[in-house]
């Protein structure tokens, strides 16, 4: 059948000689042939005479007919900006043609023509012409755009038209909607400012709690899975998000989505950058949080221990505005679909098994990571009962594994095995009704090595519960080391030793309940309302200068 569609004299091997981009594709020569290589006028065979050049394809110095034509076209096309290529190119001598630069070293280099076209992000999308040496905008111009080829990720993104009404857009950036910190809190702002703002969710990745997104914001742009975000692919992106809704201002929720923010606030959509993270985690890499800094026009930290933290690795924050401020408890967002009352499954059993009127527990939360300290909560059980050997003590964690390190939870489990804990530790996968199980503990305790303010903390704090933690690894920590009343339980930087006594005394005084209240009393720093209002009261303050100095 193939041979019947292709020429009889069509040769895949020689096909992928003389085009190596097709080669550098690894995709089948003769269906590419059929699907793109005729319509382009591509040869297959070796032409009579030598050297003919492909178009567009570096050939040297010599200035050939067919790359005049190029230049020609290039120049026509719209496409190309000479006096913004002269800047991002570095090009000072006025001698130097910006479109001869572009095609002989420019884009080779990993620059573009102008803010119009993403040279990587179309051979990204087009992966026939991928790794070639096939120069993007002269393919895009020659073949791409009579072909209907995107030309962008932008293509590929939906965004709903909506009927304009005197209530203005707002949008809220999205990293993942993982049911952990920053996406549980950007799902709670939009619950709160659509009370008042139509809000656009933009995520980069989609994960369990995308639908209630879905559900509580007004439009949802979702990046396609596997694309990369290119700069100028996201401030095309920005561009048409602002013609379509002129957003008043965005809300970065996590340093995650930093690559809008650059975009964002070139294009005229002031943007404030909410930073939960500390500089010095290990998927953060140096110097990367610079253009973020830089350029929101507000920075707000949820603890003054992770801007400090930021300011030792990013001196320019010295020179910027930024606040601190407690981040307000966050609601979960459970899908009707998945509502489940723990106490009527096998996990609320196992734990009601635990629990009774002489058993005391203490729990610990969150994905079992390095990070969170899982290994420090094990060790602190083993010196809990090493001490207090027939204390009436149950130790819990309550959270999934994360999949891309599941030796360090399937070593932990093996550490409680050795340690002959395995009547003592337990491990509960993510559930869905976590005040189900504040009503079942005594104590979180919080053993994470760094944890700016996590939600667990606030929850459990709003319910009553006393915490133990660790003197300078988490933003709680801080607060408590302010308050004379909770300062005690406070100890030292990963002691598991005197974290071990410290249950201890709490749970043999009886101090866990009548802590209760005053526990409650310390939650009302963490009013949700009040700090939704705070964040759109500044940005409603900076954005009409920001949009001022953008228009000038």
């Amino acid at each position: 059948m193939e041979s019947e569609k292709t020429p009889g004299d069509f040769d895949p091997h020689t096909y992928l000689l003389i085009n190596p981009d097709v080669a550098a594709a690894r995709v089948d020569p003769a269906e590419h042939y059929l699907r793109f290589g005729r319509s382009e006028g591509r040869e297959y065979k070796f032409p009579e005479a030598d050297n003919v050049p492909e178009a567009g394809a570096d050939t040297g110095p010599g200035k050939t007919e067919t790359q005049d034509v190029d230049r020609e076209m290039i120049a026509r096309s719209g496409l190309f900006d000479d006096c913004w290529y002269r800047i991002a190119a570095g090009i000072t001598d006025e001698t130097i043609d910006p479109i001869n630069h572009y095609v002989d070293i420019g884009e080779r280099s990993g620059l573009n023509p102008s803010k119009r076209f993403d040279a990587q992000g179309y051979r990204y999308i087009n992966d026939d012409i991928g790794k070639s040496k096939y120069n993007a905008l002269v393919h895009y111009l020659r073949f791409g755009r009579s072909e209907g080829r995107a030309r962008s990720i932008l293509d590929k993104i939906v965004m709903k038209d909506v009927i304009t009404t005197e209530r203005q857009f707002i949008v809220v950036l999205f990293h993942e909607c993982s049911r952990t910190g920053a996406p549980i809190l950007g799902w709670n702002l939009i619950e709160h400012l659509k009370q008042k703002y139509r809000v656009i969710a933009l995520v980069k990745a989609t994960g369990p709690i995308i639908q209630s997104i879905k559900k509580s914001a007004e439009v949802t742009i979702v990046i396609p899975d596997g694309v990369v975000l290119f700069p100028a692919q996201c401030y095309l992106l920005a561009k048409r998000l602002y013609e379509m809704y002129k957003p008043k201002y965005a809300i970065a929720n996590s340093v995650e989505t930093r690559c809008f923010v650059p975009s964002f606030e070139e294009i005229g959509i002031p943007t404030l950058s909410l930073v939960h993270e500390f500089a010095d985690y290990e998927w953060i890499p140096p110097g990367s949080l610079n253009d973020l800094f830089k350029k929101s026009t507000h920075v707000v930290f949820s603890t003054d221990l992770v801007a400090r933290n930021c300011v030792s690795h990013y001196p320019c924050l010295l020179n910027v505005p930024y606040e601190i401020l407690a981040q307000g408890r966050s609601s979960l967002p459970i899908e009707d679909a998945k509502t489940v009352r723990s106490s009527g499954n096998p996990l609320g059993r196992r734990i009601e098994m635990l629990r009774n009127k002489d058993n005391f527990i203490v729990a610990g939360m969150g994905r079992v990571t390095h990070r969170k300290g899982v290994d420090l909560f094990i060790e602190t059980a083993f010196e809990f009962y090493k001490r207090y050997p027939i204390r009436n003590i149950f130790f819990i964690w309550i959270g999934g594994w994360d999949e891309s390190d599941t030796a360090y939870a399937e070593y932990q489990q093996k550490v409680v095995r050795e340690h002959g804990l395995g009547d003592k530790v337990h491990f509960f996968p993510e559930m869905y009704d976590l005040d189900y199980v504040y009503s079942r503990i005594d104590l979180l305790y919080l053993s994470s090595r760094l944890d700016p303010m996590p939600n667990v903390a606030i929850d459990a704090t709003c319910h009553g519960i006393p915490i133990i933690c660790f003197r300078r690894a988490s933003g709680i920590a801080e607060l408590f080391e302010q308050s004379c009343e909770f300062s005690h339980y406070v100890v030292e930087r990963f002691d598991v030793e005197a974290a071990a006594d410290a249950i201890c005394k709490l749970s043999e005084t009886g101090d866990a309940k009548p802590m209760k209240a005053r526990m409650k009393d310390f939650s009302r720093l963490f009013q949700m309302e009040n700090y939704v209002k705070k964040l759109d009261n500044k940005m409603i303050e900076l954005s009409k200068a920001a949009r001022r100095d953008y228009e000038e």
